[in-house]
């Protein structure tokens, strides 16, 4: 299995998401970034969220992402539901330069899915060198967790919750975490990677 290669993640101003969505204000956040849908489990990351905010009051959780109408909808009720609706940022979707600020100014990148064939998102946020907390049933999450890149969790919300709490709380973990995760996106994920394992597998069947 050959992974689809990223390219590094253009410099970016960080500030432009923060200008794009002033309800961040000045606040740390965490950030959700693909489609959303049931798989998705989003449900499970806004209930573990709301588990922080004892601790974290100010923390905010950006969600980057479209999904049908009707279920968005029914998102946005579960964070009002659960007291975060001052919390939860929604972006829609997200691209280009406000994409790049969206990963640049995050403390961490989180996508608790219950299945996910590859992961393209995450593998653009261990380039961008944010630390990544994945469903285990993200098919890079073992990988990112032997790499020291993030955690792979199991996909309820105490599981996911334990996840935030120990990246948020230790700086100098969350700072090894993102050196160890541009270093596998680049060794693993690149386009470059790609290009030589396309190379060597073309090469073993010609030698074939």
């Amino acid at each position: 299995v050959i992974p689809l290669g990223i390219e590094p993640a253009p410099v970016s101003d960080a500030a432009l998401v923060r200008a794009q969505f002033p309800a961040l204000g000045d606040a740390p956040y965490l950030v959700y970034l693909s489609r959303l849908d049931p798989k998705k489990n989003v449900e499970g990351l806004l209930q573990s969220f709301a588990m922080l905010q004892p601790r974290w009051p100010d923390l905010r959780l950006l969600v980057a992402g479209d999904g049908a109408p009707d279920y968005v909808a029914g998102l946005k009720a579960l964070a009002a539901s659960l007291g975060q609706t001052d919390r939860v940022v929604w972006a829609g979707h997200v691209g280009g330069a406000l994409k790049a600020s969206v990963l640049a100014g995050a403390l961490a990148f989180v996508l608790p899915s219950f299945s996910e064939n590859f992961g393209i998102a995450a593998a653009e946020a261990l380039m961008a060198g944010k630390p990544c907390i994945l469903g285990q049933g993200v098919a890079i999450a073992r990988e990112v967790a032997r790499a020291g890149a993030g955690l792979a969790v199991a996909p309820d919300p105490p599981s996911i919750a334990a996840a935030l709490e120990h990246v948020m709380a230790d700086s100098q973990a969350r700072a090894i975490m993102a050196g160890r995760a541009m270093v596998l996106a680049r060794t693993k994920y690149s386009a470059q990677a790609m290009g030589k394992s396309l190379l060597h597998l073309y090469s073993g069947i010609l030698r074939k």
